[in-house]
């Protein structure tokens, strides 16, 4: 849906809440939506514990009751709580259920005071002692006028990951005409507001989007997910004291976009309040079998980052300017991607696990994005072979690259081994589950060498026969 809405409106809706416009036309239609009306989510579990997320618009505050089941039918009730829909936060509902059972799955739900009941969600807490195996979804970069977010339809089908893990990019903040551009965005797939997001009422409507994709529904209502923000969640190249494209003469002060941009991703994501003080970082233990580190590297403590392109500035040399950029400025020891604090933590969570046993030991798996392009956008008459082939010759650490794919990752954790598989659908320029194929790569406990690869291509109805 296409929305124009004046922009006074919206600082009325980003004050009081969406359902405070009224607009006519499709705007209206969305801007009046009463009840539930972006689904239901979960995150960040532990073994006793789960958080619920929910929208819930009215005229006034509404109380909602929280009920889980370990049923569908919600014949017996376990656990649950009360929860106010605030309007001063957007109509969000959030709470914490405690006193779960380790490893265990759950359905829950929202019901108003009129009865009025939610979609019904899927969730579960982490697993405790010993365990056998644990799924993860993983995913970044969900960029929706690019294409449509297939791979949390795909992910959302099946019936066997555990946990989502989202890295960050879950919105892009750009406005029309920049990435993607007019001629590169999806007919149907423009967002809310028509321009960058810099205030309250723009990051709001941004989420509100987003959040209306069905397919993001359909994956948050699934699973529960661990969420942590990149840069795209504040502004593009984000940095603890600026941004690439945050401009203060235009754009206002950056300290009150970077407090607007973390507070709506709080109202709107299923993640916990932070009181003063509170870390931002953080990680969740799954069983005996691995540890989630979550960390923070954008506003804590990065630096600026360091531009080639402020390199080439003053002309002259050019490979004497290239080789003091990667000795000097890209070496600099005093330049912080987590801060201190951060890294000093990071250190004792490593020092603390069981697995390492003081040996160098470990591989790294790394995401695709979900709709955001990747190298075929800037080489475009390169074939994508020959380019993840350049990467490997250029990096004998890298073991294998696809540069063209959208899609998702999961890892399944045995005590045997850590298998990574990346899911590769078939398009994202129109609406299907359908997969390309995946591939996939292990690494066995104490190594840091990978297994025997794996590619397997894949038929239309995967998805069905997964779910």
């Amino acid at each position: 849906m296409t929305m124009t809405i004046d922009r006074r409106l919206l600082i009325k809706a980003g004050t009081f809440g969406l359902a405070a416009l009224s607009l006519p036309g499709a705007a209206l239609a969305f801007a009046s939506a009463r009840g539930f009306t972006h689904g239901v989510a979960s995150g960040e579990p532990s073994t006793d514990s789960v958080l619920l997320w929910t929208r819930y618009v009215s005229d006034n505050d509404a109380r909602l009751t929280a009920e889980l089941s370990a049923t569908p039918d919600f014949a017996r009730v376990v656990g649950g709580g009360s929860v106010t829909a605030s309007g001063a936060r957007d109509h969000i509902a959030k709470l914490t259920v405690r006193d779960l059972k380790p490893g265990s799955w759950y359905y829950y739900r929202f019901v108003a005071s009129d009865g009025t009941k939610s979609p019904i969600g899927r969730t579960r807490t982490l697993p405790r002692g010993e365990t056998g195996a644990f799924n993860l979804g993983v995913f970044s970069c969900s960029n929706l006028p690019f294409g449509w977010f297939n791979a949390y339809g795909h992910a959302a089908a099946r019936k066997d990951i555990d946990l989502a893990l989202h890295l960050g990019d879950y919105i892009y903040e750009y406005g029309p005409d920049v990435y993607p551009t007019r001629g590169q965005a999806l007919a149907g797939r423009m967002v809310q507001p028509d321009h960058e997001m810099v205030t309250l009422a723009d990051y709001r409507l941004r989420y509100a989007s987003y959040r209306l994709d069905p397919d993001l529904q359909a994956l948050h209502q699934s699973v529960p997910m661990i969420a942590m923000w990149d840069d795209h969640e504040i502004a593009n190249d984000a940095w603890k004291g600026g941004a690439q494209n945050h401009q203060d003469a235009t754009e206002g002060d950056y300290a009150t976009r970077r407090r607007i941009a973390e507070q709506v991703y709080r109202e709107w994501m299923p993640v916990a309040d932070l009181t003063p003080g509170d870390a931002l970082w953080t990680s969740y233990q799954i069983g005996n079998l691995a540890t989630i580190i979550r960390t923070e590297s954008r506003l804590s403590g990065r630096d600026k980052p360091a531009e080639l392109a402020e390199a080439f500035a003053g002309g002259g040399d050019l490979a004497k300017a290239l080789a003091k950029f990667r000795d000097e400025t890209w070496m600099d020891p005093s330049r912080h991607m987590l801060g201190d604090d951060q890294a000093r933590w990071l250190g004792e969570q490593f020092r603390a696990s069981l697995a390492a046993d003081g040996k160098p030991a470990g591989v790294e798996f790394a995401g695709h994005s979900v709709s955001s392009p990747g190298f075929e956008s800037y080489a475009p008459t390169v074939s994508p072979r020959d380019v993840a082939g350049a990467l490997i010759r250029g990096n004998p650490q890298l073991k294998w690259a696809d540069t063209s794919s959208r899609g998702y990752m999961t890892v399944n954790l045995t005590q045997e081994r850590a298998t990574a598989n990346w899911h590769a659908m078939r398009t994202i320029r129109e609406h299907t589950l359908d997969l390309a194929g995946t591939e996939s790569r292990s690494v066995l406990p104490g190594r840091k060498v990978l297994a025997e690869p794996g590619w397997s291509r894949w038929s239309p109805s995967d998805a069905a026969a997964m779910a």
